[in-house]
């Protein structure tokens, strides 16, 4: 197994854009900037800035502070957080003599009665009618001991005087004194790191930004900021709104003013991505000089006509290694089935592909400990389809189980596309069994596809690979684990009560991959199963046949959950909405049949006057 944690270990080929970042900051005329890292969840984004900063810590010139606002979050001020934890680190770092220890020690003055400040607006009440004292009923003892310093009766006296000019004067003042510590220190260039911001919520995100540029903005100074730019941008939409009637796109003005140069990470293409993973793979096989040495070749020394094309594979191994071991050749077999789909799942995302592989390698593991030989390609295969087919993956358990491990739909199904791609065999298509599950997924390109990739299922005993799954089938797991930041911020807004954030999301569907968007479907699912009752569920109705609507890849997944629950706990609205999804696809018939048998329904009349109203034949 492999950490999950960010590495300065370059195995994605990021070494041109660490050179990209590098000569930003090392640029005297461009200082000082702010350069933001983007990237989605899980592409590199951490990994990529450690990487810079290993490489800057060895100039003594530089000082590097990595600052991580999502561990403050809720504690304190985001500006003064932030302004505090660099001056601490500079403390830190630097000898404080003379002139330069009292400036220092005057601005942790002023951002320590910054935080007061900020907490004495918010519990003003509490502060001016019982003092420090008061503060303690508002849970606010930890800034007692500052507060203490503070007369109530001049705090009501400095709310009362506040002007936008002595604000300014502060802002000015504190921008010289930093400035100025900088020169006094001797700290020739200062480049301040900023991870994990786009975890924080909105205030802390703006409130940030807001800091670095009217705080700390000095010259020699870089800010790198690590961030999801889409969730960025959705805060700033969220505390600026766009101007109406103006065609001004608020957010992405703002982040431009803010953020001068912008490095995007790009998605792994299949190539990259099969390399990706056999290079992890090798990290557990290969010994380490033998790796080090791949890495070089195949990463760091590609010429310009090998930058798509080179990847590490088995045929480049046997020539750079004395000897492949039989584990390795068997990995780069299994990456050589996996990658394809990975690639267009998970959008080629480096973090999720490597949690795949996690799980693989635990649930292989869990195997071993009970003495339980499990084939690493059908665990594979199987997990590939309860990642992107939740439904199917479930179903195809409850079959298994039901049938000692062997279901006969997968049987049929293999058999029904041999003999599709065979018209002269004896076995013709139409000669195979078929059931309404089977046809459903035959129907389904994704499943197809699947069930033609080796090695084949039937006649495989599935329960021991189920049971090393049963975490996932229990309804408790939530996929919001697996969630891309964009994709958990979709899901937020579609299941805000918004009419105007519904249809956004709606909008922003396509954007997601095919994991993410079955991992909302997931979710949406589970929600209506808990709120079964009332409005709430006929809501959660409509939101789920409304993604699938956008989503029409989950036509089959939404056919497969709707035959299996109860038709008492399905509103009216349920036949409307899903004649519009089944509407123009390979799914029209299958769709039907569900709302013929909601129209023979006992335990629910109402459903069934309106299904047998609408499949009634046209005259």
């Amino acid at each position: 197994m492999w950490s999950d944690n960010d590495t300065v270990i370059d195995l994605l080929d990021y070494q041109y854009l660490i050179s990209a970042t590098e000569n930003i900051i090392s640029n005297d005329t461009l200082l000082p900037c702010t350069i933001g890292i983007y990237g989605d969840w899980g592409s590199g984004k951490s990994s990529l800035m450690r990487m810079v900063e290993e490489s800057l810590r060895s100039d003594d010139k530089i000082l590097t502070i990595k600052f991580n606002g999502w561990l403050f979050e809720g504690y304190e001020d985001a500006k003064s957080v932030l302004m505090g934890t660099i001056l601490e680190e500079i403390g830190e770092n630097r000898t404080l003599k003379g002139d330069a220890k009292k400036l220092f020690s005057k601005m942790l003055k002023q951002v320590d009665y910054m935080k007061v400040a900020k907490s004495l607006v918010k519990h003003g009440i509490s502060f001016a009618a019982g003092g420090p004292a008061g503060l303690a009923i508002t849970g606010m003892g930890d800034l007692i001991s500052l507060a203490q310093k503070i007369n109530p009766q001049d705090y009501v006296k400095a709310e009362e005087d506040t002007s936008k000019e002595s604000l300014r004067m502060s802002i000015r003042k504190f921008h010289e004194d930093f400035s100025k510590l900088l020169q006094d220190l001797k700290i020739e260039k200062l480049v301040i790191f900023i991870d994990d911001l786009d975890r924080c919520n909105t205030d802390t995100v703006i409130d940030t930004l807001e800091a670095i540029k009217l705080f700390l903005y000095v010259p020699n100074s870089a800010f790198v900021i690590c961030a999801d730019e889409k969730i960025i941008e959705y805060a700033v939409r969220r505390r600026f709104p766009e101007i109406p009637g103006r065609g001004l796109e608020v957010a992405s003005a703002y982040l431009e003013k803010l953020i001068q140069f912008p490095i995007r990470l790009p998605r792994l293409n299949e190539t990259e991505l099969e390399t990706y993973i056999n290079l992890l793979f090798a990290q557990l096989y290969v010994e380490h000089t033998h790796f080090q040495k791949i890495c070089k070749e195949v990463i760091y020394e590609k010429s310009a006509e090998e930058l798509q094309s080179k990847k590490l594979d088995h045929d480049y191994l046997a020539k750079a290694l004395p000897s492949v071991s039989e584990e390795l050749q068997k990995a780069m077999l299994l990456t050589r089935q996996i990658t394809p789909i990975l690639t267009v799942g998970l959008d080629g995302n480096p973090r999720q592909s490597k949690r795949f592989m996690n799980m693989l390698m635990m649930r292989i593991g869990m195997a071993n400990s009970k003495k339980i030989e499990l084939e690493i390609r059908i665990l594979a295969k199987l997990m590939l389809l309860e990642y992107f087919k939740k439904e199917t993956f479930i179903k195809l358990h409850e079959y298994q189980a039901e049938q000692g491990g062997k279901p006969k739909e997968i049987r049929l199904l293999e058999a029904r596309l041999i003999a599709d791609k065979n018209k002269n065999s004896e076995n013709k298509i139409e000669t195979v069994s078929i059931i309404p599950e089977v046809e459903i997924w035959e129907k389904d390109d994704w499943i197809t596809q699947w069930v033609n990739t080796e090695p084949k299922l039937t006649d495989v005993d599935l329960g021991p690979y189920f049971y090393f799954s049963r975490d996932r089938l229990n309804s408790m797991y939530s996929t919001k684990q697996q969630m891309s930041s964009q994709a958990l911020t979709v899901y937020h807004d579609l299941v805000s009560g918004s009419d105007v954030y519904e249809k956004k999301s709606l909008q922003e569907a396509s954007s997601l991959s095919p994991s993410d968007s079955s991992s909302i479907f997931e979710e949406l699912k589970e929600k209506l199963l808990q709120e079964s009752n009332g409005s709430a569920s006929t809501q959660n109705f409509k939101l789920l046949f409304g993604w699938t609507n956008v989503r029409k890849e989950l036509t089959s997944q939404l056919l497969t959950f709707l035959k299996g629950i109860p038709h008492e706990t399905i509103p009216t609205l349920a036949v409307t909405e899903l004649l519009k999804v089944i509407k123009g696809t390979a799914f029209e018939k299958d769709g039907t049949d569900i709302i013929k048998e909601w129209a023979q329904s006992e335990s629910n009349k109402d459903l069934s006057k309106i299904a047998s109203n609408r499949i009634k034949p046209k005259k």
